[in-house]
């Protein structure tokens, strides 16, 4: 038996006994939802648009929910589904013979931590003038692009400059990435596509640095605004995909084998924790801070409570799904924790789908002790230590302190109370499965957070 401690630190779970408390147990397929009932109908004519596909996506700071109804404009719920009001109503909305074909790829329709959207939907059957975009606050106000041509696949805000340099990659009209350094309204080709769709992702680090992954999985690098690419010889093998990402001002890219960040705008990169359990299409969808992600594989939800160094199954993604993901799009809630699913072409259960987890019991909580092992420890007022199949909690303070154990998403295990001065001993064989528990307790200085993984 072995036994290791850090913050918040996951394992695979094992099969779990019988007898033993489980920890996280991810909920079956029957618990995803239709969201499509909860989507606007605008008319007739296009609400079997509604079933067919959407777009979602959700914004990190307040949990509001975004939806693209197969190109019927951009609509906003800010009650997770329960009621919508149309925020950008598109030309296409009122263009009998164009449509706007919604979920084409991955990052076409996306969210940033800043509160920022882009939208780069496939537009047939002839450019429609207005139709793709951005919004910088939340889907308050719009900015349309202009002479734009028609099916991109997807393409990347640059947060910097508030919207105004975009990248996007197209398929149609010979294909290719483009460039715009004024919102949209005028588009440079950077180079043609090696194949369709050519790339699969793209990334901007400042004006003149851009990263693009291309059909032949190689990660080229340009420093000269898009001229010339060149291959980064340090970077990760396999396709990448959606956009580059900033979180708290850190990239993160996402490798078909893991999450990687740099140090040196794409020059060098790093895996952030361990290899993906298998083949990941989208994330990192993050939580509070960098230590929760979530990414989509090509069967379920996956989780990591420790910045990526061990990945659990969350949820399996809905019933019937296409595992090829042509066309598809997800996105996860930390809000309200609640993960979202679209897939356009899935047979009977194309369309959206919504499942609900469930909520840390003690949010929020400020200061957290969760990024830290070793020395920080041992300054915690309740200390612990783990020897063989125990974990023994001492007690530093004068007065008694409850001590929590919770599973991964924070379902209550077990309480013990651990009298001032004093210590308890906790036989994890007889009471806990194997997984990671996470231990917390209250003072006046805040709430304080360890993880225990307890494996066989």
């Amino acid at each position: 038996m072995g036994y290791c401690h850090s913050a918040l630190k996951l394992v695979l779970f094992m099969l779990f006994p019988a007898l033993c408390l489980a920890a996280w147990v991810p909920p079956d397929q029957s618990a995803w939802k239709p969201a499509d009932s909860f989507l606007p109908k605008p008319s007739p004519i296009v609400s079997t648009y509604f079933t067919q596909g959407e777009q979602i996506t959700t914004d990190w700071q307040t949990g509001w929910v975004f939806a693209n109804p197969y190109g019927k404009g951009i609509w906003r719920s800010k009650d997770t589904c329960k009621t919508w009001q149309q925020v950008w109503k598109q030309v296409a909305d009122s263009l009998a013979a164009s449509n706007s074909s919604g979920a084409v790829f991955i990052p076409s329709f996306y969210s940033t931590q800043e509160g920022y959207i882009g939208y780069f939907p496939d537009s047939w059957p002839t450019p429609v003038i207005g139709d793709p975009g951005y919004s910088l606050d939340r889907g308050e106000t719009w900015h349309s692009f202009t002479s734009i041509m028609r099916n991109w696949n997807f393409g990347v805000l640059d947060i910097a400059s508030k919207g105004k340099l975009a990248l996007g990659q197209i398929h149609e009209e010979s294909g290719g990435v483009y460039k715009t350094v004024d919102g949209g309204v005028h588009w440079t080709k950077l180079h043609d596509n090696s194949g369709n769709p050519g790339s699969t992702s793209l990334g901007i680090f400042s004006p003149k640095i851009f990263i693009e992954s291309n059909e032949a999985q190689q990660l080229i690098r340009s420093e000269d605004s898009g001229k010339t690419w060149n291959p980064i010889v340090s970077a990760p093998s396999g396709p990448a995909y959606g956009p580059l990402q900033f979180f708290n001002n850190k990239p993160y890219w996402l490798v078909a084998t893991g999450v990687y960040t740099t140090a040196d705008s794409g020059k060098q990169w790093t895996r952030v924790g361990s290899q993906f359990p298998e083949k990941c299409w989208a994330g990192p969808f993050f939580g509070k801070d960098e230590g929760r992600m979530v990414c989509v594989t090509a069967s379920k939800f996956i989780e990591s409570s420790d910045t990526g160094k061990t990945w659990y199954t969350l949820a399996p993604l809905p019933a019937g799904f296409n595992t090829a993901f042509k066309f598809f799009c997800f996105s996860y809630d930390h809000v309200y924790d609640i993960l979202y699913a679209d897939c356009m072409i899935c047979g009977a259960t194309s369309g959206a789908y919504k499942l609900p987890l469930c909520r840390w019991p003690a949010q929020p909580v400020t200061p957290v002790i969760s990024k830290n092992s070793g020395p920080m420890i041992e300054k915690m007022p309740v200390s612990i230590s783990m020897r063989s199949e125990n974990i023994t909690l001492s007690n530093r303070t004068s007065r008694e302190v409850p001590v929590y154990f919770y599973a991964a998403r924070g379902n209550l295990i077990k309480k013990v109370d651990v009298s001032g001065g004093g210590a308890i001993l906790i036989d994890m064989m007889h009471d806990f499965a194997p997984g990671l528990y996470v231990l917390q307790f209250r003072l006046n200085t805040g709430v304080y957070r360890e993880s225990v993984v307890m494996s066989r």
